[in-house]
Parts: C-alpha cells; sequence; structure tokens
C-alpha cells in the first residue's frame, strides 16, 4: 500500500467481490457522514469492482485473518488516516450475529457497522466492461445472445456452497436443444464440462453476464455485480437459509423484472418423494449445510452419522457402528460410499444419496 493520508478514510475488505462492490455502492453515504473521501482497500482479484463505479482512488492489498483481527481490535470506527475492516465479523461479532438471526438485514448491519442510517440504497455500478478480441476467440466468435452463462461462479464457490453437477448438466441439454451455445465458466480441461468449459477472467464474466441472452447462478457476489445489467439472469439458492439472508431484492430494495430467484428445495424434493424424517450420513461442510437447509425448511432431521465424533448441541450423533434409530431415510451427503449404503441398509435403513437426490428434482 502507499503512504495513508491524514484525510481519508481506509475501508479493507476482507471477504468477496459482494462486499467489494456493497462497499462502493454506499461509499457516498459514508463519505457524507464522516466529511472525508473513502478509499476502498481490495484484493488484487476485485479491481473491477471500483472500476465499475468509475472510482479511481482505491488500494490493492490482501491481509491475512490475524491482521485483520489486529486492525478491527485497535479501529472500532471508520476513522481518517485509519486502516478499517469493512465486516463486523472483525470485532463486532455481536452484530454479525444480529444478521445471522434475522434482527438486521445484511445491508443494514453493514450500515450499522459503517456508523450510517439504516434503510440507505446501495448504487449500481455505472460502467460495464468493454469487450476484447480474447473473449471472441474463448467463444468461438459466436454472437453473445446466442450464449447461456452458466454457473459463473464456478472456479470460486467452495464444495458446500456450489450447486449439484447433476443439475447444471441437465440445463445444458435443456438449452442446447433450444439452439443456444452454453458457457460453462470452469477450467477448459474439465472433464465434467468436457465441451463448455471456458476459463473465464472476472472482467470477462462481467462482460458476458451483461451481454449473454441468459446467466444462472448460484448465489455469489458475481450476482450482485450483474443485477442492474443482466438481461436475465436467474439465481439459484442452496436453501431456504441461504435465501432469507442473502435475497437480492432485499438487499438492493429494488426489484430487477428481469432477473428470478429460486431455492433448491432438498426439503421439498424429500416430501414429494414421500420421506417425513431423515438423518444425514457425513457432517462435513456438505453435511452440515444440508442439514440447516432441512432445518430451515421445519424437516425433521434426526440425528447425524460420521466416522468422526461430533460435539454439537441440537442434534444427536452416531457412528456407523452404533445401534442407529429408524428413521424414514439416511441422506448420505459423501459421494460414491457405496460400503456405507450396504452398511446402513443392512440395518434396515433406506438411503438416499444427494447426488441422486439433486439428479432427480424436477427443479
Amino acid at each position: 500500500m502507499k503512504s495513508i493520508k491524514s484525510d481519508s478514510i481506509y475501508m479493507v475488505v476482507p471477504y468477496g467481490i459482494g462486499d467489494a462492490m456493497i462497499l462502493c455502492g454506499l461509499k457516498r453515504h459514508i463519505e457524507d457522514r464522516y466529511g472525508a473521501e473513502v478509499v476502498p482497500v481490495i484484493k488484487p482479484s476485485q479491481e473491477i469492482v471500483p472500476k465499475l463505479y468509475g472510482i479511481t482512488n482505491y488500494e490493492l492489498q490482501a491481509f491475512g485473518n490475524n491482521e485483520l483481527r489486529q486492525m478491527a481490535e485497535f479501529v472500532k470506527e471508520p476513522a481518517p488516516g485509519k486502516l478499517f475492516v469493512a465486516h463486523p465479523a472483525f470485532g463486532k461479532e455481536q452484530l454479525n450475529e444480529s444478521f445471522l438471526n434475522h434482527r438486521l438485514s445484511f445491508v443494514d448491519m453493514l450500515c450499522e457497522h459503517y456508523g450510517i442510517e439504516h434503510g440507505l440504497r446501495i448504487d449500481f455500478p455505472v460502467y460495464c466492461p468493454e469487450s476484447k478480441g480474447e473473449l471472441r476467440r474463448k467463444l468461438g466468435y459466436t454472437d453473445y445472445k446466442d450464449i447461456i452463462l452458466l454457473a459463473p461462479e464456478m472456479k470460486s464457490a467452495s464444495d458446500s456452497e456450489r450447486i449439484q453437477d447433476n443439475l447444471f448438466l441437465k440445463m445444458i441439454s435443456e438449452y442446447e436443444d433450444k439452439g443456444y451455445k452454453v458457457v460453462v465458466n470452469c477450467d477448459a480441461h474439465s472433464d465434467v464440462y468436457k465441451g463448455y468449459a471456458v476459463d473465464l477472467s472476472l472482467e470477462e464474466l462481467v462482460f458476458l453476464g451483461c451481454n449473454a441472452e441468459k446467466v444462472i447462478s448460484s448465489r455469489s457476489g458475481f450476482c450482485d455485480l450483474i443485477y442492474g445489467f443482466a438481461a436475465d439472469l436467474d439465481i439459484l439458492y442452496p436453501n431456504k437459509a441461504f435465501f432469507d439472508l442473502f435475497e437480492m431484492k432485499k438487499i438492493f430494495a429494488k426489484e430487477n423484472t428481469r432477473a428470478s430467484e429460486s431455492v433448491l428445495s432438498i426439503a421439498g424434493e424429500l416430501r414429494r418423494l414421500g420421506y417425513g424424517s431423515a438423518a444425514i450420513y457425513g457432517y462435513g461442510n456438505v453435511g452440515k449445510r444440508v442439514r440447516y437447509s432441512l432445518q430451515a425448511e421445519n424437516f425433521d432431521v434426526q440425528y447425524v452419522i460420521d466416522r468422526n465424533e461430533i460435539c454439537e448441541k441440537g442434534i444427536d450423533s452416531f457412528s456407523i457402528y452404533q445401534k442407529l434409530p429408524q428413521v424414514d431415510v439416511v441422506l448420505v451427503s459423501i459421494p460414491d460410499d457405496g460400503d456405507i449404503a450396504c452398511k446402513l441398509n443392512s440395518y434396515g435403513l433406506n438411503t438416499l444419496f444427494l447426488k441422486d437426490l439433486m439428479k432427480g428434482a424436477n427443479l
């Protein structure tokens, strides 16, 4: 970073491009409140965000969690000449909990953290990236309006955040039958998406997101960036709890009639299959998200099963070698573990793989 100026407020974005965008979108309100210029401090990979707003005074710097915690410990409020961490997860955990427990909306949580009034509208970006010849080459010189951009967040999403591949493969088939070229943003050598994978930069993604016939994306910061530009945007949420926290219409206090938001409901699919209760085998990140998703829709999750000992309040846990209570179905969150399915079946328990559930879902 360059030297810190005593008349500017340096606000450090600790997370993704969605948080960087919201800071830029609230920048003028923060400046009005404190009477000083706000300088966003963002990760190098997020540089496109201030550019979309026409912001030229910003800093590129990635900080580790320990550095962020130290900053938050010494600087509690935005102030000129200081580095302020622009998210309450660092230093104001109670405020972050108020958001997670639905006592504050996402935007009001950030507004309170920034020291500005609640209910302020977030400004949208004012510029869209320009097309470059390299992008046209990658797309085989296809007209942008003949393209369906699928899973633009694919490269950055964690395994627990990604939508099941089976669902996306089903969509590819449907749109190909309609004559569209489907583009999936992932490694060009992907075995799963062979023939559809195109390795795109964030700038190329934003341009294509603004100009493609349709964009289908799981909820991510990328959706924030193109919400005001995309001609047709389908946003998929992995569960209702995630939707309740991050619904786009709620965050931006504006309904984009060109955008639709839908929840991939595991609970709804289990009920459709006639199941009223479930246990979950595999309690890693995916298993936890499945549990919270089901419970958010009042589905009866009776217990979890894992090779490791689970010490978590509010849920009973067992190992595969203990006597397991009867339940309508055991949802297996770990792929291709046929041995475990056979073991569970030998106990008289029905099993269903999460990947198969999503493959058969009418979503």
